[in-house]
């Protein structure tokens, strides 16, 4: 149980610091880092399954409209 809770404790700024950083337009140099990471502790089709969900985090980011971005924002935060 206390594994699951330092889990939740570190997964909500780590998801807001990701889409941060996506909206910054720093995505390639963070997806590589991503993908090395996940890598390390995952099989290759785990590792591109996690990747092209972050690719379509990134891509719902970049095209939504600057009023709908902090919507987006959040929803993907969550």
């Amino acid at each position: 149980m206390s594994a699951e809770l330092d889990a939740m404790a570190v997964a909500a700024p780590a998801a807001s610091a990701l889409v941060t950083e996506i909206v910054r337009g720093g995505w390639e140099t963070l997806r590589g880092a991503l993908a090395r990471f996940f890598l390390r502790h995952n099989e290759g089709p785990a590792v591109e399954r996690q990747l092209e969900l972050l690719d379509t985090a990134e891509q719902t980011l970049a095209e939504a409209a600057e009023v709908d971005r902090d919507g987006a924002r959040r929803q993907l935060e969550q």
